[in-house]
C-alpha cells in the first residue's frame, strides 16, 4: 500500500478513536437505493477497439447503488454497492459489438460540515474496489420470424474483465423529508494512482499489452431512503 493509502488508513482511524471517546452522540442508520450516472477514463481501451475494427465502448453508464450510513454525532461511515450498466450497446457495419459494464464496492468516511434536524452535508474519503466486464461479439443478423431460419445464424463472443483499487473522494448530502423517508444526492471521484492494465479472459488466461483504464471514475447519484434510530 502506497503512502497515500495509509494516510486515509490513519484519518479514518483517528476518528473512529474519537467517534468513540465522545459522550454517546445520538445514531442513526440511513439505508438509501440511488439512481445515476458514472463516467469512466477508458479512452485507451477505445483506442485499441477501433484499431481492431470494434467499436468503442461508451463511457458514460447509468448506474444504481444500494448503501447504508452509519451516522454518530457528525461522524458518518458509508457503504455503497453499485452496478453501471450503457442505455445500448453499438454495433458497427462489421456486426462487431461492444460493451462494457462495471460493479463496485465503495467503504468511506465523512464528516459533517453542515447538520441540523433535516439536513446534513459531508465530505468523504475512503476506499473503493471496482471491476469491468467488456463483451465482444460479432454476428450473422438474420432477420426472419422463421425459427429455422434463425438458426443460421452465428455468434462469437469473447469476454474480458479488469479490476482497480482507488481511492475516492467526494461531498454527499441528505435531506430528511418527513420522520423517516430522506432523499440524498452524492458526488464522487475513484481516483486510481496508477491505471490498471491487466485484463482477464472468462477462460481465467491473463492478458498481456492491455489498454490501460480507471474502471472507477466520477459518479453523481441521487438517493432516497430511510433511516432508522438507535
Amino acid at each position: 500500500m502506497n503512502k497515500l493509502g495509509l494516510f486515509i488508513l490513519l484519518y479514518i482511524s483517528l476518528f473512529s478513536l474519537t467517534l468513540f471517546s465522545q459522550d454517546k452522540p445520538k445514531s442513526n442508520w440511513y439505508f438509501f437505493g440511488s439512481l445515476g450516472y458514472q463516467n469512466l477514463e477508458i479512452d485507451n481501451l477505445n483506442k485499441v477497439l477501433t484499431d481492431n475494427n470494434f467499436p468503442s465502448v461508451m463511457n458514460s453508464l447509468v448506474s444504481m447503488d444500494f448503501s447504508v450510513i452509519y451516522k454518530k454525532g457528525k461522524h458518518n461511515f458509508s457503504y455503497d454497492f453499485y452496478v453501471s450498466s450503457p442505455w445500448t450497446s453499438k454495433i458497427n457495419n462489421l456486426n462487431n459489438e461492444s460493451v462494457l459494464t462495471t460493479r463496485g464496492g465503495i467503504a468511506s468516511y465523512g464528516y459533517d460540515i453542515i447538520s441540523n434536524q433535516r439536513l446534513f452535508i459531508f465530505p468523504f474519503v475512503g476506499f473503493s474496489v471496482n471491476s469491468g466486464l467488456l463483451n465482444l461479439s460479432n454476428s450473422k443478423i438474420v432477420r426472419t420470424d422463421d425459427f429455422e431460419t434463425t438458426l443460421l445464424s452465428f455468434n462469437n463472443k469473447n469476454s474480458y474483465s479488469v479490476s482497480t483499487a482507488a481511492f475516492v473522494v467526494g461531498l454527499r448530502g441528505n435531506y430528511n423529508i418527513c420522520k423517516r423517508l430522506v432523499m440524498g444526492l452524492k458526488l464522487g471521484y475513484n481516483f486510481s494512482p496508477v491505471s490498471t492494465s491487466q485484463w482477464t479472459m472468462e477462460n481465467g488466461n491473463t492478458l498481456n499489452n492491455g489498454p490501460s483504464v480507471n474502471v472507477g471514475g466520477f459518479y453523481s447519484r441521487v438517493s432516497i431512503g430511510f433511516k432508522i434510530k438507535n
